[in-house]
């Protein structure tokens, strides 16, 4: 009796472990099965840090380039919204990042802020590019911030949409944050390796966690339809993204200054610089916003009611004017 309730016991933790695995997890998907991601526009090239880069040249080719970086866990696809508005006017370069997007996984699998300002570098240098506006969202407001440090000189203006780069005052919270027993350096940068468990979180991908996920990043929850919930959850199943993504953030706690970032050299950035913020993100909420304008000499700061993480895309009209009037001024 005993070894049948054992048995059936067994049986219903796999099916547990199944019916979760069902729910959760979902496989990779190859570039040709993201091919709707893929217009007329979209280019591939090959760069000397290793990446297969994903972008698109357009718009007006003879008007100022905007060079624009997405957030973590994003594409180019987040800007295709200001197309609309800025391509008459503007030379628009986007890309999708190291380990985001259809470029995903790299040779050296390293993905660094630095890292992705190569990758960036190396594109424009490519398209024979060297004098711009840079936008960044989230992520890509740090990698934008760290590269007019890095090349002040090709770094007209900036536009900065719910940035990272600045952090609230006391530093970055990642206490409990899984990997925070892998901070060295050194073996960290080297390590290339997940663990089974890594792998594991690493296959999260079915609709319904990321929608979970995209509701803390809207503030009206209308927003999240099934078409934008399969444009991130798709995207983000492009095959190696989910692995690069796992080393990308535990590289990326090991490299941060997570007290201070890039707070203590904002005031070196003196060109022009356009915040865009939410008044219900909660990555990025308005109290950041206010510490990087203050922090940064330059700046204007511009907030959204009833505007979440997402800005670009939740308040597209209203944004993408406002950086057409910063523009103009300029």
């Amino acid at each position: 009796m005993l070894k049948k309730i054992l048995a059936g016991l067994a049986a219903l933790v796999a099916l547990l472990i199944i019916g979760a695995w069902a729910l959760l997890f979902r496989s990779d998907l190859s570039r040709q099965e993201l091919s709707e991601y893929i217009n007329e526009e979209s280019e591939f090239i090959e760069l000397p840090m290793g990446a297969n880069m994903h972008y698109r040249d357009q718009g007006n080719m003879s008007g100022p380039v905007i060079v624009l970086l997405h957030g973590g866990y994003g594409s180019l696809q987040n800007w295709e919204y200001w197309t609309p508005w800025l391509k008459d006017d503007y030379r628009m370069i986007s890309m999708d990042l190291p380990a985001h997007g259809l470029t995903g996984r790299t040779a050296s699998d390293r993905y660094t802020r630095q890292d992705m300002i190569q990758s960036v570098g190396e594109l424009l240098n490519e398209l024979g590019v060297d004098s711009f506006t840079m936008a960044g969202h989230s992520m890509g407001g740090g990698v934008a911030l760290q590269y007019a440090l890095t090349y002040p000189e090709q770094v007209n203006t900036m536009i900065l949409v719910g940035p990272e780069g600045i952090p609230p005052e006391g530093g970055y919270d990642f206490e409990g944050v899984f990997f925070e027993d892998q901070l060295d350096l050194e073996g960290v940068l080297n390590d290339k390796s997940l663990s089974i468990t890594e792998r594991l979180l690493g296959k999260i991908g079915s609709p319904w966690a990321v929608e979970a996920a995209l509701q803390t990043m809207y503030a009206d929850p209308d927003s999240v339809t099934p078409e934008v919930v399969a444009e991130f959850g798709r995207i983000l199943r492009h095959e190696g993204n989910r692995y690069a993504l796992t080393l990308m953030f535990r590289q990326s706690l090991a490299t941060m200054n997570i007290a201070e970032d890039l707070a203590p050299r904002a005031h070196e950035i003196e060109q022009p610089v356009l915040l865009l913020c939410g008044m219900e993100d909660v990555l990025v909420p308005p109290d950041v916003c206010d510490r990087a304008h203050d922090l940064l000499p330059n700046s204007e700061l511009k907030m959204y009611e009833d505007v979440g993480h997402l800005i670009q895309i939740e308040a597209t009209e209203q944004t993408a004017e406002d950086v057409l009037a910063f523009l103009g001024q300029r």
